[in-house]
């Protein structure tokens, strides 16, 4: 995974010095205690590896228009949701690098990844659902959207001050008064603004 990394930022930032050091503080950092400590976290390094090469093929294809490439990115990103449901941020992540680098987006190459994420979250609410009712949660979108938020300042501050570490962090639901929920708020609103200012 941290090889991938390092493959990703030679590719997005064209200097291997900055992307070795940064892929040395991706595979040191403590706040990946969690995924590497436990077997049961082996399903994040997994997803990491197949999420980072569906970035890097994607792109690739996009520079040579193989379709290969774009085959190949198809496959990672399956195999990257096969291994974590969170992967599924992957069309997003390339409308960001879309927007950054100014890259136009080739349609034939971003609908296949659209379209896969899409048949998951049918498949997900459906059939999956299905086969395992005990694991369906009773809560809507609007009551869990807070923790997102929680979550958001919650690893900010891993990433700063990677103290007190642990498996489990907080709770399920959060009420939108909590301060945490308020700072993750303020930090996405700084964030879309520094992305969007032209």
């Amino acid at each position: 995974a941290a090889l991938a990394f390092f493959w990703l930022t030679c590719i997005l930032f064209q200097d291997k010095l900055v992307s070795f050091f940064a892929a040395l503080l991706f595979v040191a950092h403590p706040v990946h205690t969690g995924a590497v400590a436990s077997i049961a976290g082996r399903a994040d390094p997994m997803a990491a590896l197949f999420l980072l090469l569906a970035l890097v093929s994607y792109i690739k294809a996009g520079e040579k228009g193989l379709s290969l490439l774009g085959a190949m990115t198809v496959a990672f990103y399956a195999l990257s949701l096969l291994s974590r449901e969170n992967t599924l941020v992957l069309p997003f992540l390339l409308l960001l690098y879309h927007h950054i680098f100014k890259v136009k987006i080739r349609l034939n190459k971003f609908l296949p990844i659209a379209a896969i994420a899409i048949l998951y979250i049918i498949v997900r609410f459906t059939v999956l659902s299905s086969l395992m009712p005990h694991l369906v949660v009773e809560t809507t979108i609007f009551q869990r959207l807070p923790g997102f938020f929680a979550a958001l300042s919650g690893y900010f501050r891993l990433l700063i001050a990677p103290l007190g570490l642990h498996v489990i962090y907080g709770k399920a639901l959060f009420d939108w008064r909590d301060p945490r929920v308020i700072s993750g708020l303020i930090l996405f609103g700084a964030l879309i603004i520094t992305l969007f200012k032209e």
